[in-house]
């Protein structure tokens, strides 16, 4: 709770010195992790703020050491997603742990990215603090057998209602479909395309669904 108050009270700060013109309309929770070339400004800590291209009523706060965000709405004023990135020239991407909230402050959900792509648990919750659902992503290297490099759910996936209750709950593993892509030495009008194996999430073994009220409504087998 101290660190949230920490962050809101440097966030108001911030807001007061720094521009808060706001000429964008879309305020979806869309976000962009392209930096703009213009570096706005930088408080006496050293703390970076940028304006999203997309959408400029959306501001990055960035940490002096580049390793943390804290995306905020300046029209709402609460704070969207927080967490760790990963730098490359002017582009950043989201890496580590990210956690995005509701606009009350609540958790929204939990999980964590490898250079912008989803891997690890991850949990999601109801505006009211029950969890919504949880699985894991793995990272699948098939480039060995030829194959595409993909992430799927793997494990326990679980989902649940509003009040608690299990909705459903079953195992994923990896398999492989058909797929193909465009050869990145043809050039048109030669254009090739190879068929490759596609790491897919499948789910396999009994899967359990449930009614609110906690009784089992089906199950099926997956092989």
């Amino acid at each position: 709770m101290k660190s949230r108050q920490i962050k809101s009270a440097l966030i108001n700060f911030l807001l007061i010195i720094l521009s808060k013109d706001s000429i964008g309309q879309d305020n979806s929770r869309f976000i962009s992790y392209e930096i703009p070339w213009e570096k706005i400004q930088h408080d006496s800590l050293g703390h970076f703020h940028y304006k999203l291209q997309h959408d400029s009523t959306k501001i990055i706060f960035i940490d002096p050491h580049n390793l943390e965000f804290l995306i905020y709405d300046s029209v709402f004023h609460y704070i969207l997603s927080e967490g760790g990135f990963f730098r490359e020239l002017d582009f950043f991407s989201r890496h580590g742990k990210v956690t995005e909230y509701y606009t009350d402050g609540k958790i929204e959900s939990v999980g964590y990215y490898y250079r912008d792509q989803p891997i690890g648990l991850w949990k999601y919750y109801y505006p009211n603090g029950q969890l919504s659902k949880a699985y894991s992503i793995t990272y699948v290297n098939d480039s060995a057998a030829q194959g595409k490099n993909g992430f799927c759910k793997v494990g326990l996936y679980e989902e649940y209602y509003d009040n608690g209750n299990l909705k459903m709950s079953g195992c994923y593993q990896v398999g492989f479909d058909t797929g193909f892509y465009k050869s990145p030495i043809a050039e048109p009008p030669w254009e090739e395309y190879v068929k490759v194996l596609v790491p897919v999430s499948k789910k396999f073994g009994r899967w359990v669904y449930y009614k609110q009220n906690g009784e089992i409504e089906k199950t099926e087998e997956n092989y």
